[in-house]
């Protein structure tokens, strides 16, 4: 018996002593698997983080000048190499331009860079502000790479110039060799006082060059007066303050008389410091629609604008056409080209046209079926006319429209000019073609000097 208990006791030691060497290697297992389960976890939740560090900030440099600096309020160093920045402010600085002082910033609240590809990708929305004022200090450039408005004594304190171009979008992709920064998303953005939407576009820090890709729009109030301007691409130029447009559309809505819309396959506008438009040419396609349906037509155009937005001058070359459709009057004009010139008020006062000039004229007293139209037709190798505002019509009419329009006061056509006039019967004088006249002039210079009757004008 007490051999059995003695065995007893060793088998107990021993088993005793076995589970504590069971136990410890199980815990140093489970040890060893936390530890690897740890470690493994960014990699299973696709973080593959290495480090994280807060304040990030990369600046590169040729030939001694900082051409941008990315900085991040966060910074998360991946296994690939990459690195994703949170808060992150990205300031292009003006290069080969001579602009030393202008630059432009790109801000986001997440981008991966890949600094081995010189690549920074938005992983949202990102802002782009450019040609914005330059910070003063190192605290003020460090706030406003994050996107914050910083005062500058240079600019009167303002948080923003009139110049200020800011772009909202997503998508953007900064290559930072090229100092590209491009996006194939729809974008906003708002420029001297007007808002405006795209989609695609692409902004080269070194040339000042923003391009609009497509479905441009940009909408505002100028001179009291809403706008609407569209066109299938933009190119902005800031160093040459230059717009380059395509397939565009200009519509200015008036009140009672109508919206005016001129239009162009080509345009190109050079602006002032403040953001005014200086001088618009166009080509290919170009018409203008005036509120009261006149219609003008020509190969190109070359207008120079005042501060106000009021055309002062204009020529038109190539097939000039001229188109006027109206109850009692409808005339037809053309020549090769046309100048005009006008008033403060961007009204026009005083036209030459040249080459191959021709002006046909249909006018009656009423639009009933029993008023029969009279008939102007005029030959010249070229015509001067003369304006003045509109006066008031009959009783009954429209007088704000009229007053509005401009009136013929004064013509003069010379080289080789002939006037042909075909005077419609008076009511009530007989038959069909009881009554009709027809008078022709003809001369070196004709000139003839207009009155008005009726709000229309007239041959005195």
């Amino acid at each position: 018996m007490n051999f059995s208990v003695e065995r007893l006791r060793i088998w107990l030691l021993a088993g005793a002593g076995l589970l504590v060497v069971v136990i410890a290697a199980f815990l140093g297992y489970a040890h060893y698997r936390a530890n690897r389960f740890i470690k493994d976890l960014p990699g299973k939740l696709g973080m593959d983080i290495r480090q994280e560090t807060n304040g990030f900030t990369y600046s590169q440099s040729v030939k001694g000048k900082t051409i941008y600096t990315i900085h991040a309020a966060k910074a998360v160093q991946r296994k690939d190499g990459k690195v994703t920045l949170h808060d992150v402010g990205i300031v292009l600085y003006g290069r080969g331009d001579g602009s030393a002082d202008r630059v432009d910033r790109i801000y986001g609240s997440e981008f991966e860079y890949d600094q081995n590809a010189g690549l920074v990708r938005a992983m949202g929305e990102v802002h782009i502000d450019l040609q914005a004022p330059m910070p003063a200090d190192a605290a003020a450039k460090a706030e406003y790479a994050k996107g914050h408005e910083v005062a500058t004594a240079e600019h009167g304190g303002e948080h923003e110039d009139d110049r200020l171009i800011h772009v909202k979008t997503s998508g953007l992709v900064f290559l930072q060799k090229l100092g590209v920064a491009a996006t194939d998303q729809d974008l906003e953005f708002t420029y001297s006082g007007m808002t405006g939407n795209a989609h695609g576009a692409e902004y080269n820090s070194d040339t000042g060059v923003l391009v609009l890709q497509s479905a441009v729009k940009v909408s505002g109030v100028k001179s009291g007066e809403p706008t609407v301007l569209t066109a299938s691409r933009a190119e902005i130029d800031r160093q040459s303050d230059a717009v380059l447009l395509n397939h565009a559309t200009y519509t200015v809505v008036g009140g009672k008389t109508g919206s005016r819309v001129a239009k162009a396959e080509r345009v190109k506008a050079t602006m002032r410091h403040g953001g005014s438009v200086e001088r618009v040419m166009a080509e290919d396609g170009v018409s203008m629609m005036d509120g009261m349906g006149a219609t003008v037509t020509a190969t190109r155009a070359d207008a120079h604008i005042n501060e106000a937005n009021q055309a002062q001058t204009a020529v038109l070359s190539g097939a000039v056409r001229y188109v006027a459709d109206e109850a009692l009057q409808q005339t037809r004009g053309e020549a090769e080209e046309a100048r005009g010139s006008f008033d403060k008020a961007g009204r026009l006062d005083h036209a030459v046209m040249t080459g191959a000039v021709h002006l046909h004229e249909r006018t009656r007293a009423s639009a009933t079926v029993q008023d029969a139209w009279s008939e102007r037709d005029l030959v010249a190798k070229g015509l001067e006319l003369k304006f003045v505002q509109g006066v008031a019509g009959p009783s009954g009419t429209d007088t704000d429209a009229k007053k509005s329009r401009l009136q013929l006061r004064e013509a003069k056509a010379s080289g080789d000019a002939k006037l042909v006039v075909l005077t419609a019967p008076v009511a009530g004088t007989g038959g069909a073609k009881a009554g009709w006249r027809t008078d022709t002039l003809s001369g070196d210079v004709l000139t003839a000097d207009m009155g008005t009757k009726d709000g229309r004008p007239l041959l005195k």
